[in-house]
């Protein structure tokens, strides 16, 4: 069975249902005209008119007997008679017009009749012979279809050019060539928040270089002291610091990269980890730096040595005996490709037992320096603990500073390459802990764990014949 609107719609021609069409677009309460039938709360009216508790008095109808209205088998007892009062100009009852509109078409008139007398009314006139409204949306009205991706755009960067004082006109690829030579290109320094990383950043402090981005993990609260009268321009995380630099490189904001951060537990059993963060992430760096032509230095270790009685750094050929050796040795390698390349800097630095009295180590726990921890149990036990046969185990301590050195002429002075970072002198840990007490009888000595022991390098001495830089020369 049919209700009122599906009887009124099938009785139109094409180029009305077009024009009902338009209509209900323009005024969306049209199309809900008919949805206020469920809304009836008195179904049980005789009558059947529903007579809500607006203030809109019910319509009137000529030649309509109302105890006819909304009666079982009517096909138009569907039509509440108060629906939306003036905002129809086609609401057809039994095929009549509501007389209280005044309007012009017969109230007698069959629909064919209506149709005929339509075509006589003005365009500007409805049927009602009342003022049209107009079949377009003003200007300002709210879009009734949705946006295509390219008009959300147009009007998300013209509100942001209005808020921001920004002219209309895209900037031109000369304007944009312009702004990118005159910007302030950035030093970058991973691992700024450690040992290492934070006596760099204060180097370059020093030299007047403030425009620095620092890059760490500062989860470790204890890194705070490290870089709290460090003077830099921003901060990443190491977890978003490979996208956004892809971004600045790519966008020639990148001056230089020093890369300090890494796993350096060489304890560490995790290999699959080491390797990603070791390794991998050191692998992605250079081949963003070598697209970009950014001068690169990174951290390797004397640790890829092994248990070698030679320290040639001009080789890889080196049987690593951890997890951690092996990731910085993968690294050493990975860098060897770039060496042909005049057009990339990029310079591996295999730092041997760098040492400091212990500033900015706090955060390292048992993993201090050499120095630092054997003075922290002098100052603490009054006594320095030591491994049984320490007199033989000779290491290459090379002080912090003088490292730090190093690594700036490097970066200035270097070639593409791996370099060891040293003294060219071995000492055994027992002359440093005598440098400490200065008395033999306060010198313990304990047996190793088996898990130091599988690995523990007894001799490390750096070959510096191949340094392309000097030792202790300040940049």
């Amino acid at each position: 069975m049919q209700n009122a609107e599906e009887k009124y719609l099938s009785e139109l021609t094409e180029e009305e249902l077009e024009e009902e069409r338009k209509l209900r677009t323009v005024d969306p309460a049209r199309s809900k005209i008919y949805e206020e039938e469920k809304k009836m709360k008195k179904e049980s009216d005789p009558t059947g008119i529903h007579r809500n508790d607006s203030a809109i008095p019910p319509r009137e109808f000529e030649g309509v007997d109302p105890k006819n209205l909304g009666r079982a088998g009517d096909l138009d007892a569907s039509i509440p008679v108060d629906a939306f009062a003036g905002q129809s100009d086609a609401l057809i009852y039994k095929n009549k017009v509501p007389a209280s509109t005044g309007g012009v078409l017969g109230v007698d008139m069959t629909t064919e009749e209506q149709r005929e007398q339509r075509k006589n009314i003005p365009d500007e006139l409805n049927i009602y012979g009342q003022p049209s409204e107009p079949l377009q949306p003003p200007p300002n009205a709210p879009k009734t279809e949705g946006y295509s991706l390219e008009e959300v755009r147009e009007i998300v960067q013209k509100k942001w050019r209005e808020e921001h004082g920004q002219p209309d006109e895209p900037i031109s690829d000369e304007e944009k060539e312009r702004r990118r030579k005159n910007q302030q290109k950035l030093i970058v320094v991973t691992g700024a928040a450690g040992f290492m990383g934070s006596h760099l950043v204060r180097a370059l402090n020093s030299a007047g270089r403030e425009d620095l981005l620092l890059v760490d993990d500062l989860s470790d609260p204890a890194k705070l002291k490290n870089i709290s009268n460090c003077v830099f321009q921003d901060y990443s995380d190491k977890s978003k610091f490979l996208e956004l630099f892809a971004f600045i490189a790519e966008n020639g904001m990148v001056e230089r990269i020093y890369h300090l951060g890494a796993e350096s537990d060489r304890n560490c059993q995790d290999g699959k980890y080491l390797m990603e963060n070791n390794f991998q992430y050191t692998a992605n760096l250079m081949d963003l730096c070598h697209m970009h032509k950014i001068p690169m230095v990174y951290a390797s270790s004397a640790a890829v040595y092994g248990q070698s009685k030679t320290f040639d750094d001009t080789t890889d050929n080196y049987v690593p005996e951890s997890y951690y050796a092996l990731s910085k040795l993968q690294a050493d390698r990975y860098q060897r490709k770039f060496t042909a390349h005049a057009e990339s800097r990029i310079v591996g630095l295999r730092y041997f037992n760098v040492v400091s009295e212990g500033e900015y180590e706090q955060h390292k726990g048992d993993m201090k320096s050499a120095v630092a921890w054997m003075t922290d149990q002098f100052d603490w036990k009054g006594e320095i603990e030591l491994f049984e046969g320490s007199k033989n185990f000779r290491r290459d301590f090379v002080h912090v500073k003088a490292a730090i050195w190093m690594t700036m002429n490097a970066m200035d002075k270097g070639r593409s390459g791996i370099y060891n970072i040293g003294t060219g002198t071995a000492r055994s840990f027992y002359d440093m802990a005598m440098e400490i007490c200065e008395d033999d009888q306060k010198i313990k000595y304990i047996p190793m764990p088996e898990e130091i022991a599988k690995g523990y390098q007894k001799l490390t001495k750096a070959n510096m014949d191949n340094a392309c830089f000097g030792i202790t020369t300040r940049p």
